[in-house]
């Protein structure tokens, strides 16, 4: 059996409150943990720069350095560093502002459940250490390809945190939006920035063509069940090309059939990265469809006509338009017009005619991919 993560941990404990410190210790202590204690922010930096903890749990309301300032600062140095943050006199704005900076979780005093807490600091360590081990993967990708994936699946099967969380729009910020659910979607936007690093000519895409799916669905009155799944599959749909070498993936000029073989291998990868997530959609399945085809002629299982699920007929729209329409590394922008003249001219052919028709109707209503 493999040792707790907890087992020889560094935690840094930051509150005014010598009691609560000491209460907070004991239990982690009894954990195998190394755990260093501050009374106020300043105190809890200088221990810090020599300690460089595994985490940090800190009270909002200490003296010299406030949480708030202490997580900016800590943040600032190592954003890689998980900070849990423990009030019990925070409004909502102050959990929202927290998560902003980055807080790894937000809990409330009084702590009347210390397991609750420590498993708060296991999740974070544990993503802490699948995120490192997903950067040294992705070194090892650049070198062997056929070891593109092993790494990232253990990373993030292990998020199981995000199933409850893609039940609501958090844009929306209403009253029953939980500090959880806000982190939950942070969580999956950085999962959607890995491959988007690696590609500086895409930036945005997946945030694009989520954007224009999810304009799509409502203008078709999809259920909010289907306009989040899409919305969660267009931020996801090229996760799978962190296994394709940067050097192909940016270079101008046509391809060789080995290499464009390689990128359609994407959707499979990305199929496989996610369909560990429990996810209450096929959001999975939408990355897998999201290159098919009406006439079979997609890939990579050269689906048909109503094989094809309609959320993956809008993404897949979706994301031709948007490609189309933007600048890559072997041509410059063709523009948002000429997208929707090629759509139209494989509509029934290559796409879902109901889905091109409201996306043409959307443009034509003001919607702008760039806003």
């Amino acid at each position: 059996m493999s040792k707790d993560i907890l087992h020889n941990a560094k935690i840094l404990l930051i509150d005014d409150d010598e009691a609560i410190l000491q209460v907070i210790k004991y239990y982690f202590d009894k954990e195998g943990c190394k755990v260093s204690t501050a009374t106020d922010g300043v105190m809890g930096l200088e221990i810090y720069s020599r300690m460089e903890p595994d985490i940090i749990i800190t009270d909002l309301c200490i003296p010299e350095l406030n949480g708030t300032g202490l997580l900016f600062a800590i943040k600032k140095i190592s954003p890689e560093t998980p900070v849990i943050i423990v009030s019990g006199v925070a409004d909502k704005k102050d959990i929202i502002e927290v998560m902003r900076l980055g807080a790894a979780d937000f809990i409330e005093k009084p702590i009347l459940d210390m397991e609750f807490l420590k498993d708060s600091v296991r999740k974070n360590l544990s993503l802490r250490q699948r995120l490192r081990e997903g950067r040294l993967h992705q070194k090892e990708l650049e070198i062997e390809v056929d070891r593109r994936t092993a790494e990232l699946i253990k990373r993030v099967s292990e998020i199981e945190i995000l199933n409850e969380a893609l039940k609501r729009e958090l844009l929306e910020h209403e009253l029953a939006v939980t500090e959880l659910e806000v982190m939950r979607d942070g969580v999956i936007k950085s999962i959607a920035t890995i491959g988007e690093q690696r590609d500086p000519y895409t930036a945005g895409h997946q945030l694009k063509v989520s954007k224009l799916g999810i304009a799509i669905a409502r203008e078709l009155k999809l259920s909010e069940d289907q306009i989040e799944c899409i919305r969660i599959a267009g931020l996801l749909h090229d996760i799978g090309k962190i296994s394709i070498p940067a050097e192909i993936l940016n270079r101008p000029g046509a391809l060789k059939k080995s290499e464009m073989n390689l990128i359609k291998d994407h959707s499979l990868d990305g199929y496989n990265i996610l369909k560990r997530i429990t996810f209450p959609w096929p959001v999975a399945e939408l990355v897998y469809q999201h290159h098919e085809r009406l006439d079979g002629s997609g890939y990579p299982r050269q689906l048909k006509g109503d094989e094809i699920l309609m959320e993956s007929r809008i993404l897949s729209l979706a994301d031709v338009v948007d490609a189309i329409a933007s600048h890559r590394p072997y041509r410059e922008a063709l523009g948002e017009d000429f997208a929707l003249k090629e759509i139209e001219n494989k509509k029934d052919i290559y796409f879902d005619p109901v889905a091109t028709d409201a996306c043409i109707k959307i443009f034509k209503n003001g919607f702008n991919l760039q806003h």
